[in-house]
């Protein structure tokens, strides 16, 4: 069984180019910066607009349908 490419082929079947993007570099940072504050994220957050602008596009992400734990979450944890 090939968990990576499944991780891989399920986000890319949930989220769109840009979401996947957005959930990479939210990953990294969480990673680097050891912080899940979205305020402290959006700090290092790397977009071309204004810092409460990336506050709100983070909460956005994070509220995403296909992003709620049983329709994102649950197939990942199941296929485990």
């Amino acid at each position: 069984m090939n968990i990576l490419g499944f991780y891989q082929d399920h986000i890319k079947q949930k989220l769109s180019p840009s979401q996947v993007i957005t959930l990479q570099i939210l990953l990294y940072l969480i990673f680097v910066h050891k912080t899940v504050n979205i305020s402290k994220l959006s700090n290092y957050f790397l977009l071309p607009i204004k810092l409460e602008s990336k506050g709100k596009h983070i909460q956005r992400f994070l509220t995403l349908k296909d992003f709620s734990l049983p329709l994102f979450w649950f197939p990942l944890v199941k296929k485990i």
